[in-house]
């Protein structure tokens, strides 16, 4: 928590969870955020621990003005590795990863990077793609947190590349599933050569 102890109300896992529950209920801008939570019933509030006022013994939400100093001062990328070794430690072993990448509406530019637990079924690790590149040398860093010896890495046809294909299983110890198309005609001829029972779309 970045945040001056001085004045401090709300505790950080508090703001970030009614965040999180702001968003989940639709909200897109911080006034969104202060107004769902202000609609919270006392029992939700005491289980996310919200400061509490001792004069009338209330527990109070967090203000627009709270979500502003709290999230803008967060360690976006920090918190996405807290949160995926979190969940790395939990479910069921992890046999599958997806990654991809989507472009968020609504924002200017942001592209996020994921890698997807199918077992798990959620996000356990994910990252911003930096101005002026793309996702694929961003593989490495998204999955430099994740365990991946004997893990399945399945990839859109973007991350078809010899130097990914290397990364994952000689210094990873994963297996991979990438997407050969069209914008590789050498590696598609090869493929249709070497898989000739194998049936390839246009």
């Amino acid at each position: 928590d970045a945040r001056r102890r001085a004045g401090r109300r709300h505790r950080l896992d508090t703001v970030l969870a009614c965040a999180a529950l702001g968003a989940l209920a639709g909200g897109r801008t911080l006034a969104d955020l202060a107004a769902i939570a202000r609609a919270l019933p006392q029992t939700h509030l005491r289980a996310l621990r919200a400061w509490q006022d001792k004069r009338t013994a209330r527990r109070e939400a967090p203000s627009e003005t709270t979500f502003q100093r709290a999230l803008s001062q967060v360690d976006a990328a920090r918190l996405d590795r807290l949160l995926g070794a979190w969940l790395g430690e939990t479910g069921p072993p992890l046999q599958h990863l997806a990654v991809d990448g989507k472009a968020l509406r609504g924002t200017a530019g942001l592209h996020l990077f994921s890698a997807f637990g199918v077992e798990r079924d959620c996000v356990v690790a994910q990252i911003a793609i930096p101005e002026k590149t793309n996702e694929i040398p961003q593989l490495p860093a998204l999955l430099r947190d994740v365990p991946l010896q004997g893990v399945l890495v399945s990839a859109d046809a973007l991350h078809t590349q010899g130097d990914t294909a290397r990364h994952l299983v000689q210094e990873r110890g994963a297996d991979y599933l990438l997407t050969v198309k069209n914008n590789q005609p050498a590696l598609r001829a090869a493929c249709e050569r070497l898989l000739p029972e194998s049936s390839f779309s246009p």
